[in-house]
């Protein structure tokens, strides 16, 4: 048919993959089945049991459920209820070939995906993608959808329902209009999903199609039989095709998810068992810090992520090798953003940024606040194998950038006093509690240089909802860089794009990502190169340090490793791989 299958991208990458300095290789001995390891390098010796309950808890409740109204992201349901079409390879990761460690995603490598709802895909020619979606998929057996088949219908809608909602991701990333967005998804017949895109942006939209959304089924919002139609608007209405249902919620207490039974897939390094291996997964409200750590020692939760250095230690002290754990970058950067859309500000002159940089000792913070357990070059890529594509040290950055990482008070009073303020000025940092320990710190380091910053402390979702509204000076941000693509920080309208300025020079990086990511990985990456280049060297921000972080789990939690994130917006997608070792748990007393 002349077709050209996206298979055949995958070759294209293998150049990216070389050159990863986390990346292993592992034969596949297709002749093992059942209870044993197909793929070299799992850990599991008899295989995995079924049963069990694992817990985990969060800091604060979930923000939504229904996907008509939320960023697929933010409904966390949709990792356990429902399904992408795509996925992390979970053979790829540390229970399989090594490739990844699975600790933030996949970072824009398509050679780390395979199939979830879609078998196969391929691009017949510049303006269309095919997906295969895959037989014998059922929803659970719930109104409106009542267990039945998962179709191409379903895809078409849900992935155009994505693009044309203003309560999506998909439309907020590309509003109508913008020249990259699909403009048609059709089931061509009942497996069989046709999408109509631009030729520029064909590679990008694999991705935001196959692994940035889930589907579901039409019906839930726009069905007119008894029971349909009003949506995810509460927990009791989610449904899905994923491998948990969830039976049961409390606000700022719980979520319960429930082993599905009928669930569809099958776990690829044991092929003949039925994921998922749990009766039952919990996520635990628990804003407290001190009583998550306390449920993590005493065996109520059985793992727990992002836990400090100073915290680690003192559980270490507690545990001793009781449990596992392991070490990684945090998910998450840090930054004291700054608008530069606002006429006659200090902030708007890049010399009064480049000198607020400069006056803040950020060794020192790695040194005292950080406990040694933080990078100074962290954002927008830090110096670690997963990140080794886009990373480049500090010394091979320009001297602009590379003076924000030096602590010179002298220098900086010296580009005050050149900008036009020789005696400081003083402005305000919109915050939460919790960032106020780091922000006092850098205020601290302000006042050697008469600029005096004053925190404005308020809720973490008024903070939130005032930096959605762009009702800040400065505000202290956590940045998501779990998938560089996105350009988080720096498209124009993203709520992380603090300065909040319309830049050319980011609209051509982001034509550059949608039309090399597959096909031109070596060009792709370099545009990541240039753009962080030019982001760091506007000053936008104080970049903070980034710290290391933690992850501790109980031994019986098995084939878990530690793992944050196997994909774009899977964050929870894993759950369905781990299992229980219920022998052990009893054995250790719990």
């Amino acid at each position: 048919m002349g077709k050209k299958i996206i298979w055949l991208l995958v070759c294209c990458m293998m150049a990216l993959s070389l050159v990863m300095a986390s990346c292993g290789t592992a034969e596949e001995d297709t002749g093992k089945t059942g209870g044993e390891p197909v793929v070299e390098g799992n850990v599991g010796v008899s295989g995995p049991q079924y049963g069990g309950v694992l817990k985990t808890a969060l800091a604060t409740d979930y923000t939504g459920w229904d996907p008509y109204t939320t960023m697929d992201i933010r409904a966390t349901h949709l990792m356990f209820t429902s399904n992408e079409y795509l996925q992390g390879d979970w053979t790829k990761g540390p229970n399989g070939t090594g490739e990844t460690a699975w600790e933030i995603g996949f970072l824009g490598r398509i050679d780390l995906l395979t199939g979830e709802l879609a078998e196969s895909w391929e691009f017949p020619d510049s303006t269309t993608i095919i997906l295969h979606i895959r037989e014998g998929v059922h929803y659970q057996d719930k109104a409106p959808v009542n267990g039945r088949e998962l179709t191409a219908e379903d895809a078409a809608w849900s992935i155009m329902m994505r693009f044309n909602n203003t309560g999506c991701w998909h439309n907020m990333a590309y509003p109508p209009g913008c020249g990259l967005e699909p403009s048609s998804a059709t089931a061509t017949d009942r497996y069989t999903v046709e999408v109509k895109v631009p030729a520029v942006s064909q590679e990008i939209m694999l991705l935001e199609i196959t692994e940035n959304g889930y589907c579901n089924a039409p019906e839930i919002w726009i069905g007119t039989g008894p029971g349909e139609g009003q949506g995810m608007d509460v927990w009791g209405k989610v449904v899905g095709s994923g491998p948990f249902e969830l039976t049961d919620y409390v606000q700022g207490s719980f979520a319960k998810y429930t082993r599905f039974d009928n669930y569809w897939e099958y776990d690829p390094m044991y092929p003949e068992n039925q994921w998922p291996y749990l009766d039952e997964f919990q996520h635990l409200f628990i804003p407290d810090l001190s009583t998550r750590l306390a449920s993590l020692r005493t065996g109520k939760i059985d793992f727990l992520s992002q836990i400090s250095h100073d915290d680690a230690m003192e559980l270490q002290r507690f545990v001793g090798d009781k449990m596992e754990s392991t070490k990684a970058i945090a998910p998450f950067a840090r930054a004291l953003g700054m608008r530069m859309d606002i006429p006659d500000m200090p902030e708007d002159e890049l010399m009064v940024r480049q000198a607020m940089n400069m006056a803040v000792n950020k060794q020192d913070m790695i040194d005292n606040y950080y406990k040694g357990d933080a990078v100074l070059l962290g954002y927008p890529y830090a110096p670690t194998p997963t990140y080794s594509v886009y990373y480049k040290p500090l010394d091979e950055y320009s001297e602009d950038v590379q003076k924000l990482f030096t602590y010179d008070v002298e220098g900086a009073k010296q580009l005050l006093a050149d900008a036009g303020y020789p005696d400081g000025f003083q402005t305000e940092v919109l915050c939460d509690a919790t960032d106020a320990d780091e922000l006092s710190i850098i205020k601290a380091y302000l006042e050697d240089v008469n600029i005096t910053l004053d925190l404005n402390i308020v809720e973490a979702t008024n903070k939130t909802a005032r930096i959605n509204a762009r009702e800040y000076r400065m505000a202290f941000n956590t940045l998501g860089i779990w998938a560089p693509f996105e350009m988080l920080t720096t498209k124009y309208g993203q709520v992380q794009c603090t300065r909040n300025t319309d830049d050319p020079f980011y609209k051509n990086i982001q034509l550059c990502v949608a039309s090399n990511i597959l096909s031109h990985p070596d060009t792709y990456i370099q545009c990541m190169r240039d753009s962080a280049e030019y982001e760091l060297a506007s000053a936008w921000a104080i970049f903070a340090p980034r710290p290391w972080q933690y992850t501790y789990w109980w031994p019986w939690v098995k084939d878990f490793n530690g793992i944050y994130w196997t994909g774009w917006a899977g964050v929870w997608d894993w759950t369905k791989s781990i299992w229980a070792d219920q022998d052990l748990k009893t054995s250790m007393g719990y």
